[in-house]
């Protein structure tokens, strides 16, 4: 399967379905009132650069070529525009491929200005293309209809760029899909598309160039409330809309946006074009500010040379676990893990070789772990395990695969010297989830100082 879709064939299927949705949307003899497929096979080679090959270029031309024959179009004329249509495309790769993944993605602000230039790199190449392509072939005034093919392609490549490049991939709906449940979204969640839906609809019952704006505030609000693939799905939902809207008359803002109003037509495309902007920086102004938020979450909750749990989140943690337990009366354990002589390591190998030590026991220990297991990190070489839900004896097991992982393990301080660590465990258990944690950890405190006075790497658990 993987080796079918990374086949040069796939693009030109994907290309040539395209071009046939564009050609469809020929209402007036003129320019497709959306054409999707070079922003599509951009968009698409930029994810996957398999396909930016001679072989994905070549299998892309017959795409085209194909569509326009099979939709009427002599062979040199098909010829001619698919050219155009591959200079505006070879202009878009080259600026697109210059940037680095967050850009491509939109996950920064400044990214829109990247989908701005590349749309403006995509409508330069096709302007340039198209003009000499519809002069030569229908005698058509070259400035004129490379402008219209400039703002034209721009538009595209706005509106469908975007989407392109933030659709998650496939592999990771299949992880997400089992990862969790699939359940309807509260209706709250339906509202702001419920509202763009009936601004759409009323922009056609208006009359005059007013009616463009009127699903502005709705497109903010989803830019707000969605992600960026949501608002990028609907920010092309409202621009095809309004593009056949105006095109069959349904939207009168004194000219539909084709070739043959002029600059009447030029000005209905860039009002369309123009509003596409504001929903994208706002949903990728929004995506920075979740993503930085994300990332402060994480930097208070956990330790930043381990990774596990800091003392007040595993705190909190601990505490919201046992509150879960309280109605089924369900046991649980705590773990106190102290690395034996760190002190040693610190003052015979230094600080480095220390972090190195807590480093590797923390993930050696998160790997004996279940998946509702908690650790983490109370301070030096300090270490605690909530374990809910599981009886004394797997408790106990639990603490000897930790013991026994550790102390088997050497740890890697560079390429040539390593260090075998030991740990000692003091396990709290309670059958009923009853007692409170602080009572539970200073049992278990008190069980690690028995461990330690009775030789270290070794388990002792606390009385009842």
């Amino acid at each position: 399967m993987s080796r079918i879709l990374n086949s040069p064939v796939t693009v030109g299927l994907i290309i040539f379905c395209a071009a046939i949705f564009g050609i469809l949307t020929r209402f007036d003899d003129s320019l497709a009132v959306l054409w999707p497929a070079n922003a599509l096979l951009i968009g698409l080679m930029a994810r996957n650069p398999r396909w930016a090959s001679a072989a994905g270029w070549i299998m892309a031309a017959a795409g085209y070529v194909l569509a326009d024959i099979l939709t009427g179009s002599e062979l040199m004329t098909s010829l001619m525009l698919t050219a155009a249509n591959l200079l505006g495309a070879a202009f878009a790769l080259g600026l697109l491929t210059r940037f680095d993944t967050d850009a491509r993605c939109l996950a920064q602000p400044a990214a829109v200005l990247l989908v701005l230039g590349v749309s403006l790199a995509a409508g330069l190449g096709a302007g340039i293309g198209g003009g000499i392509a519809t002069g030569l072939l229908f005698g058509s005034p070259m400035v004129k209809s490379g402008l219209f093919w400039m703002l034209a392609e721009i538009g595209n490549f706005l509106v469908i760029l975007p989407l392109v490049l933030t659709a998650p991939s496939p592999l990771q709906l299949i992880l997400d899909r089992r990862r969790r449940t699939w359940s309807l979204p509260p209706l709250k969640c339906f509202i702001p598309v419920a509202t763009l839906m009936g601004s759409c609809l009323l922009s056609a019952w208006l009359d005059g160039a007013g009616a463009l704006a009127v699903p502005v505030p709705a497109l903010l609000w989803c830019a707000i409330s969605y992600g960026l693939f949501t608002t990028s799905a609907l920010t092309l939902s409202f621009s095809v809309w309004t593009m056949i809207a105006m095109s069959l008359g349904y939207i009168d803002t004194g000219a539909a946006p084709s070739f043959d109003n002029g600059t009447a037509g030029l000005s209905a495309r860039l009002g369309v074009l123009f509003i596409t902007l504001a929903p994208l920086t706002v949903a990728s102004v929004m995506a920075a500010r979740t993503e930085l938020l994300e990332r402060l979450k994480h930097l208070a909750a956990h330790d930043q040379l381990t990774g596990l749990l800091n003392r007040g989140a595993f705190r909190d943690r601990a505490i919201s676990e046992l509150a879960n337990l309280v109605m089924s009366g369900g046991p649980s354990a705590v773990l106190m893990l102290d690395i034996d002589r760190f002190k040693s390591i610190n003052d015979t190998y230094g600080h480095a070789a220390g972090d190195q030590a807590l480093t590797g026991f923390a993930q050696r220990a998160s790997g004996c772990l279940r998946a509702g297991d908690a650790i983490g990190r109370l301070g030096g070489e300090e270490f605690c395990v909530m374990l809910p839900g599981c009886s004394q004896l797997e408790a106990h097991a639990t603490a000897e695969r930790i013991r026994a992982a550790i102390a088997r393990t050497p740890i890697a301080l560079n390429a040539k010297q390593s260090i075998t660590v030991t740990v000692s465990v003091g396990l709290a258990y309670t059958a009923t989830s009853q007692e409170n944690f602080d009572d539970l950890l200073l049992r278990a405190d008190e069980a690690l100082y028995r461990a330690k006075q009775a030789g270290r790497n070794r388990i002792e658990a606390a009385s009842a």
